[in-house]
């Protein structure tokens, strides 16, 4: 505005740079619109309510460590292959599928079945029971009689001789006792190729438990080498951001100076300052990329989750 009221600069200029600066505040409310829409999915994906509070902590990290302690691939696969759960999952379903197949197996072979059983009652109506002693008393019993003359016709009948007891529902318990044993062989010789089928199936579900646990070891595999490569892509990517933001920040300097003296007009000076903050930009995403891939790659190795 005073190298314009000088007369060093024509109005345009200033007008220019009111115009940038209205665009620069509309973008500062679009980045703080799209912070808040972050932030809010955020909470969702955390499962948290949107009245909750929540801020982002930048972590403190060193990345030149983190690159030295960066583990290759393979390393990073045989461990990972033994504690994933996708990994475990596929394994213990091959399992199973090797178990079906010995149990489909098992169907074709003759069957031994052994069964026993026990069995006793009681009657509450059977409350006297007559207990004999081996003594028997001889009495004549009549059978009938004569026509003719009416006499009655008898004839030697013994009866045991004994008591009549209680007949107690324990002691029925223990009298009716029965037991059996049985024994039934089945040998499997035409039931209509049933079990033949089972195992066929048993080993086409084998074959693709197999399939499955080997797609899941190779998905393991891609993603590992995935994150390890997108790791080295982002250091390398951090590293020379690094030098351009630092080189872009003497040439704002310069700009900024010279801009401020007159030398340069306003869309000079609004180059110098989106190269900047655009190289800015690319850097902290390179770090945060790399900070990520790293971290994804020890969570494949079973680490806990730190940002140290």
């Amino acid at each position: 505005t005073r190298l314009v009221e000088a007369g060093a600069l024509p109005l345009a200029n200033r007008l220019d740079i009111e115009a940038q600066f209205a665009n620069d505040e509309l973008a500062v409310v679009n980045a703080e619109n799209q912070l808040t829409i972050s932030l809010l999915n955020l909470k969702q994906v955390m499962l948290l309510d949107a009245s909750v509070p929540l801020d982002i902590e930048e972590p403190s990290i060193d990345l030149n460590a983190m690159q030295l302690n960066l583990a290759n691939p393979g390393e990073v696969f045989r461990v990972a292959v033994t504690n994933q759960p996708s990994i475990r999952a596929a394994e213990f379903n091959y399992q199973a599928a090797e178990f079906g197949l010995k149990s489909a197996k098992g169907s074709l072979y003759p069957t031994l079945a052994v069964g026993y059983s026990a069995f006793t009652n009681y009657s509450d109506i059977r409350d006297q029971a007559f207990r004999p002693d081996g003594t028997f008393t001889t009495v004549l019993a009549p059978i009938g009689f004569v026509g003719s003359t009416g006499d009655v016709v008898v004839r030697q009948q013994q009866i045991p001789g004994g008591e009549t007891i209680s007949y107690t529902p324990s002691r029925q318990f223990r009298d009716n006792v029965s037991q059996s044993l049985n024994l039934s062989l089945n040998i499997p010789v035409f039931n209509r190729f049933q079990s033949r089928n089972a195992v066929a199936r048993a080993k086409v579900q084998l074959r693709q438990a197999e399939i499955q646990t080997l797609e899941a070891k190779q998905t393991l595999r891609q993603s590992i080498e995935t994150a390890y490569t997108s790791a080295i892509a982002a250091s390398k990517s951090y590293q020379a951001n690094t030098k351009r933001v630092a080189a872009l920040e003497e040439s704002f300097r310069a700009a900024e100076a010279r801009f401020n003296a007159g030398a340069v007009n306003a869309v000079d000076y609004q180059v110098a300052t989106n190269n900047l903050f655009q190289a800015r930009n690319e850097l902290i995403r390179a770090k945060y990329e790399f900070i990520f891939r790293t971290k994804l790659l020890e969570f494949f190795m079973g680490k806990p989750l730190t940002l140290k």
